[in-house]
């Protein structure tokens, strides 16, 4: 976390880790984190954690001889919920903006595989209260209007203003384009924000953000001003994901755009947890 912390600079890095280990581990990971410099974490259960070692009052910790920094809990909409009001990510975020007027709103804008426009939808929607969209692009799909093969006017775009041209030529190579949060998808966004007049509207990228992904994204001065990160823990990764929902006592396929095919099945799986 700390090399991924130095290496992300003036971008605050959180801790989205829990999903890829035991949950018994989800307060000495925070922590850990928190030791690392990260500006905060994504469960309730590692933020208390946190604050309960090292908290000093108002969001804020203090490690060490280091000066006190604030230290956060961040969510976003999970794909969960976009799941439940039918797979729409601006119906949910309008029920959960209702349910929690006050919570700071960031919007998931790739479950339907539309982020364009799901990002333009969320603009005319909310306004100046859409704090910030959020790109989690699975691995094995290109964001809505992207490309598979490297564009000129982006690649000299870049490169004109990098600090180091061969860097961020290598950073383009290996993540400019293609499938996933591409440094492509993050231009893509932030242009269109700005061009929508959301140029306080920020964004938060995640999705295999680990120490050589944040580099490369810095090295091109990536307009990001979040990233979520579960990369830096070196477990065998392991997750679940919806895949269906049950409506009016029928199962119904839903599942986010380009993870269904990233999944495996087990068979006869015993359904533990209903509503």
């Amino acid at each position: 976390m700390a090399d991924i912390v130095e290496a992300a600079s003036d971008v605050p890095v959180i801790d989205m880790a829990p999903r890829h280990y035991p949950p018994e581990l989800i307060g000495r990971i925070a922590v850990a984190a928190a030791v690392g410099g990260a500006r905060g974490t994504s469960t309730q259960a590692g933020y208390a954690e946190v604050q309960a070692k090292f908290g000093i009052g108002g969001e804020k910790i203090k490690i060490g001889t280091r000066e006190p920094v604030l230290f956060n809990l961040y969510g976003t909409i999970p794909h969960a919920l976009n799941a439940i009001y039918d797979g729409s990510s601006i119906d949910s975020a309008v029920a959960y903006h209702e349910r929690y007027p006050k919570v700071p709103l960031t919007i998931l804008i790739d479950y339907e595989g539309r982020e364009r426009d799901v990002c333009g939808e969320a603009v005319q929607r909310f306004g100046s209260e859409l704090q910030a969209v959020r790109l989690d692009v699975p691995a094995n799909r290109i964001h809505q209007g992207g490309h598979q093969k490297p564009t000129r006017t982006l690649e000299m775009r870049i490169l004109s203003q990098a600090d180091d041209r061969k860097a961020a030529q290598q950073a383009l190579d290996r993540y400019g384009f293609g499938p996933g949060v591409t440094i492509e998808s993050v231009y893509a966004i932030r242009d269109l924000l700005d061009s929508m007049g959301a140029k306080s509207t920020r964004i938060v990228v995640s999705s295999g953000f680990d120490l050589e992904k944040v580099r490369a994204f810095k090295a091109c001065k990536a307009p990001m001003d979040f990233i979520g990160t579960g990369s830096w823990v070196k477990f065998c990764m392991f997750t679940s994901d919806i895949i269906r929902i049950k409506e009016k006592g029928k199962w119904i396929d839903r599942c986010k755009a380009g993870r269904r095919e990233e999944i495996t099945e087990t068979k006869n799986l015993p359904i533990v947890l209903q509503k």
